[in-house]
C-alpha cells in the first residue's frame, strides 16, 4: 500500500522496493534498470545518461546492513548462549564457564550500541545518498522537461524511526508535463483563492468596526 501510495500509478522505476527481510534479498551490483514502457518520449541518450549518474549512488543505499546482520548474529547467539542459558535451564552449565550477571549485562548492551551505532550509521549514508540522488534529478530535470516529463525523487520510511510493520521505499516518478503543470496551476489557484478570501474576511472586519465608530 504504501508503495503504491508512493508511485500514485505513475510510470516510475524502483531505487528500493517496498520489501521486507532485505537482508536476504540479493542485490544487484549495478542500477541498471529498463526505461519504463510509458516513456516513449524519452530518448535512449538521455535515459542511460540519467541511469549512470543514479547508478553509483543506488547501488551503495543500506550498503553494510548484511554485515550487521551477521555481526549481530554472530555475537547475539553464543552471548545467550553462554551467558542467559544457564540461569534459565539449572542443567546446562557449562564447567568451564565462569557466569558472572554483570558481564552479561555489559555484553548484551555492548551487542545492543554496536547494532543500533550501526543501523544510525547506515541510515545516515542514506540520506546522504538520497540528497545527491534528488540534486541528479534537479540536475537531469530541464532535459527531461524538454521532452514532456518531469523527474519526482520520492521516498518514504527511511528514517531511523517508523511505525510497526512498514517498509522503506525509494522510487523515481516521472510526471508528464501536461499534468505536472495542471497540478502546478490548480495548487497557484488554491493559494490565490486562499489569499483572497483572507483579504474579503479583512474587509468584512473593517466594515464591522466602521458600524461602531462615534
Amino acid at each position: 500500500m504504501a508503495g503504491r501510495n508512493l508511485v500514485d500509478d505513475l510510470p516510475h522505476v524502483w531505487v528500493e522496493k517496498p520489501e521486507r527481510c532485505i537482508v536476504f534479498k540479493q542485490k544487484k551490483k549495478e542500477f541498471d534498470p529498463p526505461k519504463p514502457m510509458e516513456l516513449t518520449s524519452i530518448d535512449s541518450v538521455l535515459w542511460h545518461s540519467f541511469i549512470s549518474e543514479i547508478g553509483p549512488k543506488a547501488a551503495n543505499l543500506n550498503k553494510g546492513i548484511k554485515l550487521l546482520f551477521f555481526v549481530f548474529v554472530i555475537t547475539f547467539v553464543p552471548t545467550f548462549t553462554f551467558l542467559l542459558l544457564p540461569r534459565f535451564v539449572e542443567d546446562f552449565k557449562p564447567s568451564f564457564i565462569v557466569i558472572d550477571r554483570y558481564f552479561s549485562f555489559l555484553a548484551f548492551l555492548a551487542i545492543l550500541i554496536t547494532v543500533f551505532a550501526g543501523r544510525a550509521f547506515i541510515t545516515s549514508n542514506n540520506k546522504k545518498i538520497d540528497e545527491e540522488i534528488e540534486e541528479i534529478c534537479e540536475t537531469f530535470n530541464p532535459r527531461f522537461q524538454q521532452q514532456g516529463y518531469s523527474i519526482v525523487y520520492r521516498t518514504i520510511y527511511t528514517g531511523q524511526c517508523k511505525p510497526k510493520y512498514v517498509v522503506s521505499a525509494r522510487a523515481l516518478v516521472f510526471i508528464g508535463s501536461r499534468v505536472f503543470n495542471s497540478s502546478a496551476v490548480s495548487q497557484e489557484k488554491k493559494a490565490q483563492g486562499s489569499t483572497s478570501a483572507t483579504s474579503d474576511k479583512d474587509k468584512i472586519d473593517t466594515t464591522a468596526f466602521d458600524d461602531f465608530e462615534v
